[in-house]
């Protein structure tokens, strides 16, 4: 079990691991330690769904010695694996969130365990802001990869820029966080108070991202099939979460990316739309039909010579119902 007491570090990362340790929780169920998390206000906690999800109930025990209960959850994000959960108290020291846009370069300290259980503040650098199609990561270098999750990352001022994820590359020394903006948007989006139990269905669909390759085809297929459904039925929202499931397990499917393009389109979202365009475009640059759509977002934002250039690359690529669209709103002498 992890022993909230400090070992020897240096002031600077002592007088915030002081501050800050009473902040810090362990998950436990069925007196087994199963996870980590941290108190975002004086009665929530801020963790993974992958962490808590899999349980009926739960308690925390804090750098009191006592535990407590988990009462529920208010409020979930399945894209970011981010779940807020209620506990049967209401004195906890909470950590200051900083949602500014974080640095490039910047200092900032990851929490890690001794080989005694205890906690301590590695030095590492926020090299980079990671795309993954689905979510934005913050890329941490430090001196090893850390494998440990629910963890806040401190700037140096002691103010929290995100919460640890497990690593998700094979990179020694390289570590990702959810921004702290994303804790800040689920705290905005607090419901009622719900049942543990009701986060099993959540914690099965992110566990599709740890599939293994001979399941990941049958996986993205069957996300496809459901996704084009509810495309279907005009379920624009419900497409885009199909959609998304499929980018988390297979982040370079070209057609998800297209798919889940349409959907936004539909929604008017002509600016999301042509992002996931963009990204097909970079990954398959012979894909004809996505040169179509995205000049119609291009058209809808009235950049209408840009619109006549992809419709145009888009015929000349095989897709011939763009010459129509080429006809009707383009100067086909001048195109050629």
């Amino acid at each position: 079990m992890l022993l909230l007491t400090l070992p020897a570090l240096s002031q600077d990362k002592t007088s915030v691991l002081n501050k800050y340790s009473p902040s810090i929780a362990v998950i436990v169920s069925d007196a087994v330690p199963v996870g980590y998390g941290f108190f975002v206000t004086n009665n929530i906690l801020v963790t993974t769904i992958n962490t808590i999800g899999r349980f009926k109930n739960a308690q925390v025990l804090l750098n009191n010695g006592k535990y407590y209960d988990i009462l529920g959850y208010t409020a979930s994000d399945i894209d970011y694996d981010l779940v807020l959960l209620k506990i049967n108290y209401d004195s906890a020291s909470p950590v200051i969130l900083n949602s500014l846009n974080p640095v490039i370069g910047q200092k900032v300290f990851l929490v890690n365990k001794t080989n005694e259980n205890l906690l301590e503040l590695v030095d590492a650098t926020l090299q980079d802001i990671k795309d993954f199609g689905y979510v934005k990561l913050l890329s941490v270098q430090a001196a090893d990869q850390i494998k440990i999750c629910g963890m806040p990352v401190f700037a140096l001022s002691g103010n929290v820029i995100g919460m640890s994820v497990m690593p998700i590359v094979d990179n020694p020394g390289i570590n990702f966080s959810i921004p702290a903006e994303k804790i800040e948007k689920l705290l905005a989006s607090q419901d009622e108070l719900k049942k543990l139990i009701l986060l099993m269905p959540l914690y099965e669909d992110i566990k599709t991202r740890s599939v293994t390759n001979g399941d990941k085809s049958v996986a993205v297929k069957e996300f496809l099939d459901q996704g084009l459904l509810r495309y279907k039925n005009r379920d624009y929202k419900g497409a885009i979460e199909k959609y998304n499931m499929v980018i988390r397990i297979s982040p370079n499917d070209a057609d998800a990316m297209v798919f889940r393009g349409q959907a936004k389109y539909m929604l008017m979202q002509y600016n999301d739309a042509m992002e996931d365009f963009n990204k097909a475009i970079i990954l398959q640059p012979e894909f004809a039909e996505a040169y179509d759509l995205r000049g119609l977002c291009k058209a809808e934002l009235g950049d209408i010579d840009g619109a006549c250039d992809d419709w145009w690359q888009s015929f000349e690529k095989g897709y011939n119902p763009a010459f129509k669209l080429l006809e009707n709103f383009c100067d086909l002498e001048k195109m050629k």
